[in-house]
C-alpha cells in the first residue's frame, strides 16, 4: 500500500477522471488514488479467460475514480508458490506503455529506490497536434475476421495465452503475415492488421502512465508476405501517420459516450453482423527487462497483458520466452477456431524459412 500511494503521488496519471461533458469534457488527476485488493487462494492458471472473472469483480470509474486497480492474488497451499500482480487499469487513462512505466515504478518503490515520475504535462492529442502531419492517401479496405464469419449467439469475448521458448526474430511481420495468410483461408478480401504505435518516439524521454500510442492499418492482400508488411508499416512510420490527428475530431466529444458506445459497439442488433474494423489488432511490447519487475521477495516468471474487446493478438518477449495472448469474440472463435489460429501461429513461428 505504501509502494502504490507513493508511485500515484508522483505519478498523476493514476488518479485521473473525466469532468465535464462535450467540449468542455477534461481530464483531472484529483480522482480516488489506485484501490489495492488482496485476492486469496487464487486458482486462476492465467492461461485463459477461465476463471479469470475475479479480475473485474469490482467497478472502476471514469468519472469518479478509482480507473486503477491493484490486485495482489495469492495460489493456494496446494499449488507451486505464486503470486499474481495484477494492474487493472481503464484503457482511456493508460495504453501499454504507461501500465509498463506504473509497474516499473511499482518495483522502484518496494525496492526502496527513486522514482522517476512523469515529466509530460500534456496529452497524446497535444503531443500529436504538435507534429503537424498531412495525411497520406491510404483508403480504408472492407476486410474479414480473422476466423472467418460469425458462427452462433455466444455473447463476450474470450482469449488465449500460450508461451514459447526460443527467439524469434522479425517478430511483428511473421505474425502480420501468419495472421494474414489464416484469414485468406476463407476470404479474398485484404487483411487489415492494426498495429498500435507509440507516440513517446516523437519525444524521447518521455515518461508517463498516460496514453500516447495511436494505430496505423497495414493491408496486405492474398500472396503477399513479410517485405510487403515491413515496406508499408515503414511508409507509414515515415510519414508519421501515427501522429496524424484528424480535423474535426475534437467534434466527436459532442457525443454522448453512451452515443460512441452505441455507434461504435457490438450489441443484440448488430452483434452477428457488425463488419471487422480490422482483422487483427497486433500489439508487440518487444523484449521486456525482468529486473525492472522484481524486489526482495518476487523474482518475475512472466507477464502477460489480458486482452478487451476486439480481435488482437499480444506479445511480450522476456529473454528466451515469448508470451502470446490472442483474443476475440466467441461467435468468432467457437468450433475450435481460436485453437486452430494459436497452432497455425505457433508452427509458423517455429518454421525456420519464413515467408519472404
Amino acid at each position: 500500500q505504501h509502494a502504490l500511494t507513493a508511485v500515484a503521488l508522483v505519478n498523476p496519471g493514476l488518479r485521473l477522471r473525466l469532468l465535464g461533458r462535450g467540449l468542455r469534457a477534461r481530464w483531472r488527476s484529483d480522482g480516488a488514488p489506485p484501490r489495492l485488493r488482496l485476492v486469496a487462494d487464487c486458482t486462476w492458471d492465467g492461461k485463459s479467460d477461465v476463471g479469470a472473472d475475479f479480475i473485474r469483480a469490482l467497478p472502476l470509474s471514469l468519472a469518479d475514480g478509482p480507473g486503477v486497480e491493484l490486485i495482489v492474488a495469492t495460489t493456494p497451499a496446494t499449488a507451486p508458490p505464486r503470486t499474481l500482480v495484477i494492474l487493472r487499469v481503464l484503457h482511456a487513462v493508460m495504453d501499454g506503455r504507461g501500465i509498463l512505466h506504473a509497474l516499473a515504478e511499482l518495483f522502484r518503490a518496494l525496492r526502496g529506490e527513486a522514482l522517476v515520475g512523469t515529466n509530460a504535462g500534456f496529452s497524446d492529442v497535444d503531443l500529436m497536434r504538435a507534429q503537424r502531419v498531412k495525411k497520406v492517401a491510404s483508403p480504408r479496405l472492407a476486410t474479414m475476421a480473422l476466423t472467418g464469419a460469425p458462427e452462433g449467439v455466444a455473447r463476450g469475448d474470450t482469449w488465449q495465452r500460450i508461451r514459447l521458448r526460443g527467439r524469434f526474430r522479425d517478430l511483428l511481420p511473421r505474425v502480420a503475415v501468419a495472421a494474414a495468410n489464416f484469414a485468406h483461408q476463407h476470404s479474398s478480401l485484404p487483411a487489415v492488421i492494426a498495429v498500435p504505435v507509440d507516440l513517446r518516439r516523437h519525444l524521447p524521454g518521455l515518461n508517463s502512465t498516460l496514453i500516447f500510442s495511436s494505430m496505423v492499418r497495414v493491408p496486405l492482400h492474398p500472396g503477399e508476405g513479410a517485405d510487403h508488411f515491413r515496406r508499408r508499416l515503414a511508409r507509414l512510420l515515415r510519414h508519421r501517420m501515427d501522429a496524424y490527428y484528424a480535423p474535426g475530431a475534437d467534434y466527436l466529444k459532442l457525443l454522448p459516450l453512451t452515443w460512441m458506445d452505441y455507434l461504435l459497439s457490438r450489441r443484440a442488433a448488430n452483434y452477428t453482423t457488425k463488419a471487422a474494423p480490422e482483422t487483427v489488432l497486433i500489439a508487440s511490447m518487444g523484449d521486456l527487462d525482468a529486473q525492472a519487475v522484481i524486489c526482495p521477495g518476487f523474482s518475475l516468471d512472466g507477464l502477460f497483458g489480458v486482452p478487451v474487446g476486439s480481435t488482437n493478438c499480444g506479445l511480450i518477449g522476456m529473454g528466451d520466452q515469448l508470451d502470446i495472448i490472442v483474443g476475440t469474440s466467441r461467435i468468432l472463435a467457437g468450433n475450435g477456431r481460436l485453437d486452430a489460429f494459436l497452432t497455425y501461429l505457433e508452427r509458423q513461428l517455429r518454421n525456420p524459412s519464413p515467408p519472404p
